[in-house]
């Protein structure tokens, strides 16, 4: 007798579970998915803010800078940022709306970062980097 109880509960709750289960599904199916989608606003205001700390950079720093940054976000590209401030933004606000929102962040906080390690770098660091530039400026043109 119990053991055929136990058999019953065990059959009642394997098809509970199975009908909430397929409650759920079928409930999370009909739900509209939703989208995040980056705010403009958001856009401008980091390209805003990257390109303040950009331009802090002495002249030096901030063209090894847009090196960097010309690389990261266009591979080998031919065009140059120059080191208008204005241009910088326009130029990271274009990068920064192809990102979802998280991308966003996280790219913003990258570029935040190797904007910092400009400004802390060591002069014998510096100089390598100078030489490694002009190399690899000579080995393309």
């Amino acid at each position: 007798m119990v053991t055929y109880l136990l058999v019953v509960a065990g059959v009642l709750s394997v098809f509970w579970f199975a009908s909430v289960g397929l409650f759920f599904l079928r409930f999370m199916r009909l739900q509209p998915r939703q989208v995040s989608v980056v705010n403009e606003t958001d856009v401008q205001h980091l390209a805003a803010d990257l390109s303040t700390q950009a331009i802090q950079l002495d002249e030096l720093r901030l063209w090894l800078f847009l090196e960097w940054l010309q690389c990261h976000c266009c591979g080998d590209s031919t065009q140059w940022i120059n080191q208008d401030g204005d241009e910088i933004r326009m130029f990271l606000n274009r990068w920064l709306e192809h990102f979802s929102p998280d991308g966003l962040y996280a790219e913003h906080e990258l570029i935040m970062t190797e904007i910092s390690w400009w400004k802390k770098v060591d002069e014998k660091t510096l100089v390598r980097c100078i030489s490694e530039a002009f190399v690899e400026r000579a080995l393309v043109q």
